[in-house]
């Protein structure tokens, strides 16, 4: 008896694509129900590959390298939303991201608890997806009222735009798209990220900001050039200090010659952190405070900032992504990983160090 399955790799000359085929040879007399039992539990150990075979055939899955994708045919005016882990591939067409637009051969990573919509806004467009958990809904999920306020925020006299709104309202979400709408008109834009705990740009328990000059679909691609140290990742404990800090990180950003700064904040809007919001914007004077708040919070915030401030309500994404507690610890912890993971150990004596700020030896209380 002989029995064989062959499995072949094609690669193209561009080493994009892998073609997967499959040939099975059996030449046997098959003499005895045992001699079938074990073809049948051999080929059992290859039924993966067989229906591999098959969705490959019928269009469903691309082969390629690093493993089995998912093939997604996206009809011009659908949007496919991605939940992170995943890296999502453009092969035909062209896809709009949070406002910047990916053509074909882009590949783009959709991070673990992040959400990412990928709208066919000009034309069809089909998609590799090496992910989990994916869906196809109708029309774009931007909502109408962003690109309002984009448009009315572009103007070179509006220096400055600072986002508020609770958390998973979409502010991320928010800035990134003011973000790639504005540099339509402009060559470089400012990213300050005020949220302590869940800091896109940089560590943990800073304040930090960069410089954007192209098209984003994610706010972690913007690389921090400006790092202010607090040590804390809930700015309840120490509010005051955490304006202070954003005031100055937003100072040192605007020395780098850039013609806007988006600033997002965190998402902590009881009363007492909307107090401290609407302090926050007396020190830095925004010229638009786009806000995500919900009806009763927006009243509590207007009331608390006063006169003299332009205000844009818009309304939050209907697909955003939620989050529970543990899963924004593991975001962090994940964030210390990317930061440190190329960190070394270095010993150095008491005397060799200066320490800036520290409650050692002042009297003051370290908790």
């Amino acid at each position: 008896m002989m029995f064989s399955l062959a499995i072949r790799f094609i690669e193209d000359p561009l080493k994009t694509w892998w073609f997967l085929t499959i040939s099975i040879t059996s030449s046997a007399r098959l003499f005895s129900d045992n001699t079938c039992g074990l073809i049948i539990r051999y080929l059992k150990s290859f039924s993966a590959l067989v229906v591999l075979r098959i969705n490959i055939a019928r269009g469903r899955w691309f082969v390629m390298k690093g493993g089995v994708w998912n093939k997604v045919s996206l009809k011009i005016g659908k949007t496919l939303i991605v939940d992170g882990p995943a890296t999502v591939r453009v092969v035909e067409g062209m896809v709009n991201v949070m406002g910047a637009v990916f053509a074909e051969d882009s590949s783009l990573k959709v991070r673990r608890f992040r959400r990412t919509p990928f709208y066919a806004e000009h034309s069809d467009a089909v998609l590799a997806v090496d992910g989990r958990k994916y869906q196809v809904v109708e029309g774009s999920t931007i909502p109408a009222s962003w690109t309002d306020c984009a448009e009315k925020t572009m103007g070179k006299d509006a220096k400055l735009i600072a986002i508020i709104g609770g958390v998973d309202s979409g502010k991320t979400s928010l800035a990134t798209f003011l973000v790639n709408y504005y540099l339509n008109f402009h060559e470089r834009i400012g990213v300050v990220d005020g949220d302590t705990g869940q800091n896109d740009l940089g560590v943990p328990g800073t304040v930090s900001a960069g410089v954007a000059s192209k098209g984003l679909s994610d706010l972690c691609q913007v690389k921090p050039e400006v790092i202010e140290f607090i040590g804390l990742t809930a700015p309840e404990t120490r509010a005051g200090e955490l304006n202070e800090s954003i005031v100055k990180v937003i100072r040192k950003l605007s020395h780098k010659g850039v013609e806007k700064i988006v600033l997002n904040t965190d998402g902590w809007v009881s009363p007492k952190g909307l107090k401290y919001k609407a302090e926050l914007m007396g020190m830095i004077k925004p010229c638009f405070i786009i806000s995500l708040l919900r009806e009763e919070d927006h009243v509590v915030f207007e009331k608390e900032v006063g006169q003299g401030f332009r205000i844009i309500r818009v309304e939050s994404p209907s697909y955003v992504k939620k989050r529970n507690r543990v899963q924004r610890r593991l975001i962090r912890i994940l964030n210390y990983r990317k930061h440190f993971s190329k960190s070394r150990l270095v010993k150095k004596s008491v005397g060799e160090i200066t320490f800036i700020n520290h409650p050692f030896l002042n009297g003051e209380p370290t908790t």
